[in-house]
């Protein structure tokens, strides 16, 4: 496979794919019709398909998918090694993606104008992660319909991921079976590959005061948003530095105007590449809030949880180094890159899978102005390909 588009990827049949996936509405929680739409994919290039129940964990409709392809021995590389050999789950490669989407987008109708598909400008269009789910299944009907030889394959479409990683964390340890996984789920051109990436602290913050008439006492409340307010001042927002970033994503506090609000709850979350600094960061919004609380005589309750552990890796790691090869195999320089965002991958690292996040070639994910080029999801779709020929010749 090479730059000359031998490698059989039909973009009319990966567009088409790609545009019947995004109209299958599935925001977190609700990726039922998407997970039986892939499985019916699946199984008709005749993967071995099953799902679980991890929707369950976290009040989802709909569990992971999973496929199994066996190798497909023939051929032979230059050292006239038996090409497609089943090398164990040592080389095993998990192709993976998620099926849900940040926000519902009902009656979505992708536009394609100068190369480039768009949304119809008032819903995300989807490509996160949906580019990375038709790449693979794009991958997958070359595969297929080729004979190519290629070694045995695990595909993983998670359900969750956009509000937790959850179907990665739920996925049970004997279905991953691959020793290396590939996670098509970045906004970035085809040929970048994830190899920094944060960890994310979440915290709820509840502040609670004391509830009075605004206009007939207000001096017997203690005003719980006031508090609130007063903390997030004294802390700072947005990008601290190149690894670490903190926001304040969500309030909920008050019942009317006339009412000291006793009661105001925060979301939040921190992040940064480096674990000191974030460790450092969580202590610093947790006595602010604190200190706020007990100068104004009010309470405060704090809630953390680690959303996901970062990782690093180099071109030191066979994951890197296959991913590197395989995008050099579609003439493109790798680029390796460190990223502010989580993905499946912290999750397979994590589980003791080694993974790479790679570039899907969307842009302006998460927002009304998401699109993707034509040629990046042919990329995509190749860059699939390539690191199953990869790996069937490392054997």
């Amino acid at each position: 496979m090479g730059a000359d588009g031998t490698d059989g990827v039909n973009e009319k049949r990966l567009v088409d794919t790609f545009i019947g996936l995004v109209k299958i509405d599935s925001p977190s929680k609700r990726e039922k019709r998407m997970a039986e739409h892939v499985r019916q994919r699946l199984a008709d290039l005749g993967l071995e398909v099953r799902s679980d129940d991890a929707g369950s964990t976290f009040g989802g409709e709909a569990g992971n998918v999973y496929g199994a392809l066996r190798a497909n021995p023939g051929g032979h590389d230059e050292g006239g090694r038996s090409r497609g050999d089943s090398a164990g789950a040592g080389r095993t490669p998990l192709l993976c993606a998620h099926m849900d989407t940040v926000r519902a987008a009902p009656g979505l109708e992708p536009q394609v104008r100068g190369g480039v598909i768009y949304s119809d400008g008032k819903n995300i269009l989807a490509a996160d992660d949906k580019a990375g789910v038709a790449a693979i299944l794009e991958a997958l009907t070359v595969v297929r319909e080729s004979g190519r030889p290629h070694g045995d394959l695990r595909v993983l479409f998670t359900v969750g991921e956009e509000i937790g990683l959850f179907g990665a964390r739920g996925a049970p340890d004997r279905d991953l079976g691959a020793g290396l996984a590939f996670v098509f789920d970045s906004g970035s051109e085809v040929g970048t590959v994830i190899v920094d990436t944060p960890t994310e602290v979440d915290l709820t913050i509840r502040v609670i005061g004391q509830a009075a008439h605004a206009g007939v006492e207000p001096e017997k409340g203690i005003n719980a948003i006031h508090v609130a307010a007063r903390a997030m001042a004294a802390l700072p927002t947005g990008r601290l530095d190149p690894e670490t970033t903190l926001n304040f994503g969500v309030i909920h506090g008050g019942v009317a105007t006339n009412i000291v609000p006793e009661d105001v709850e925060i979301e939040m979350e921190t992040r940064s590449r480096n674990r000191a600094t974030l460790d450092r960061l969580v202590a610093q919004v947790e006595g602010a809030f604190k200190d706020q609380a007990g100068v104004a005589g009010a309470r405060v309750e704090i809630k953390k949880v680690e959303a996901y552990r970062g990782f690093k890796l180099s071109e030191k790691d066979e994951v890197v180094q296959v991913a590197m090869e395989a995008i050099r195999q579609i003439a493109l320089e790798p680029r390796l890159s460190p990223r502010g965002g989580g993905s499946d991958a912290n999750i397979l690292n994590l589980r003791g899978v080694p993974a790479v996040n790679l570039g899907a070639g969307y842009n302006d994910d998460h927002t009304s102005r998401e699109n993707i080029p034509v040629d990046q999801l042919v990329r995509a779709a190749r860059l699939v390909l390539a690191i199953i020929d990869v790996l069937a010749v490392r054997g």
